[in-house]
């Protein structure tokens, strides 16, 4: 029950934040960012729990170090697919921006065009991190329902807790 709660105030924080405006206010956004950190604690708490207290004590060392191992691959490999995507899609935007702003650089200024390049590179941005947080609120449902799904394969571990 407390991971199912987790993984649904992380998957809201995270669409939540693929909403925010480019002129966000931060207390708008650290009680989202609140709320997300909410949900990992309320699924990372449990799976933790749960694995170590179904493991031989005699493992748990090892299992500690795997443990630590994993998580800091995964948030490398998770890091990188992220600043890919938020790159490859920020180039995009641009273009798209551009296209629909019919904007004429022979005809503006110095100080116009320097104000127009910021702009096009702030709203780019702000629509790749919106795109990206709605890529990751699907994530924690995924895992959810795949420890569903492996509970239901394997009913022991449901009477182990859980």
């Amino acid at each position: 029950l407390i991971f199912s709660v987790g993984c649904v105030l992380l998957s809201s924080g995270l669409f939540a934040l693929s909403f925010a405006p480019s002129d966000a206010p931060a207390a708008w956004l650290t009680g989202w960012l609140m709320w997300q950190g909410v949900g990992l604690g309320f699924v990372f708490v449990p799976l933790n729990t749960f694995g170590f207290a179904t493991l031989d004590p005699r493992l748990r060392t090892e299992a500690a170090a795997l443990l630590t191992l994993a998580r800091n691959l995964g948030s490398s490999i998770g890091i990188a697919v992220l600043v890919s995507r938020v790159t490859h899609d920020a180039s995009f935007n641009v273009q798209r921006l551009l296209e629909a702003a019919h904007f004429t650089p022979q005809l503006a200024d110095g100080a116009t065009l320097a104000w127009f390049i910021d702009e096009l590179r702030r709203e780019s941005l702000v629509l790749s991190y919106s795109n990206q947080h709605v890529f990751l609120c699907v994530l924690p449902l995924v895992i959810f329902l795949i420890v569903v799904k492996v509970l239901i394969l394997s009913p022991g571990l449901m009477r182990s807790g859980l």
